[in-house]
């Protein structure tokens, strides 16, 4: 562990630093206090993992959907929006982790929602890392499917993110041959958006089954992942490290 003047922390470093990257240097000692005062509260010697991650649910991740809860979750009520929780966290957790292993640094299902964080210190934001984020911002949706046979609700979010980071590709790189950031045409002509938007829907379908392809393969890890998820209700790196472990995991090149 590491120690401080007037403070103990029993945990890895180099974790937390994979868990809070790109927060800004403020954050992070927000984070520490607040970790530090949770620890006080509860009289522990040290700050442990659990109360960083319970000082990042309240100062960087969405608290009201963060916040843990005491309920057992049935995978098997597919009318119940928490096992769709757990399964769509599962979703993103499982296909980060087949397109960028150890990426992945917690996995939570709250109250009112899930999250999922990754780990990406990639600096080459090239076709192929646009591509990839896509995927994972649909994988959600496609293991809600997979698993209950339609698609979930709440995942607009998610959808919305895709479309938008398509949208950029259509509109920068003119991708697809619908010939949509060709000069001459109006900014805001009409024919331009109605081939935008054709492109768009087509790239969704395929990436929505890039997803689907990912997660059909690496079926047992993904229920392996939302089962822990449902018991446990918080996963960390280490908890996805060895449950990927003990799966038949196919590399499915997608890209």
């Amino acid at each position: 562990y590491l120690t401080g003047k007037d403070i103990m922390i029993d945990i890895d470093p180099e974790y937390i630093a994979k868990l809070l990257h790109r927060s800004s240097c403020a954050a992070i000692e927000t984070i520490i206090n607040e970790a530090a005062v949770i620890a006080a509260f509860e009289r522990c010697e040290k700050i442990q993992l659990r109360h960083f991650i319970e000082a990042c649910s309240k100062t960087v991740f969405r608290h009201d959907a963060f916040e843990v809860f005491d309920e057992d979750i049935d995978l098997d009520n597919s009318q119940s929006i928490h096992s769709e929780i757990a399964y769509h966290e599962a979703g993103h957790a499982v296909v980060s982790e087949i397109l960028a292993p150890e990426s992945v640094t917690l996995v939570a299902v709250g109250k009112y929602g899930g999250h999922t964080t990754c780990f990406d210190e990639s600096q080459d934001f090239d076709k192929r890392y646009k591509d990839r984020n896509v995927i994972i911002n649909l994988s959600g949706i496609a293991a809600i499917e997979q698993r209950y046979g339609e698609k979930g609700r709440g995942a607009m979010t998610d959808l919305q993110n895709a479309r938008r980071r398509i949208n950029h590709q259509i509109k920068n790189n003119a991708i697809c041959g619908f010939g949509s950031a060709e000069t001459y045409e109006p900014v805001d002509s009409t024919e331009r958006i109605k081939n935008q938007e054709y492109a768009s829907d087509i790239l969704v379908d395929q990436y929505y089954t890039k997803a689907k392809i990912i997660l059909a393969q690496n079926r047992e890890f993904l229920d392996k992942v939302a089962t822990e998820l449902a018991e446990k209700k918080i996963l960390t790196m280490y908890d996805i490290q060895r449950i990927k472990k003990n799966c038949n995991i196919k590399e499915v090149d997608v890209l």
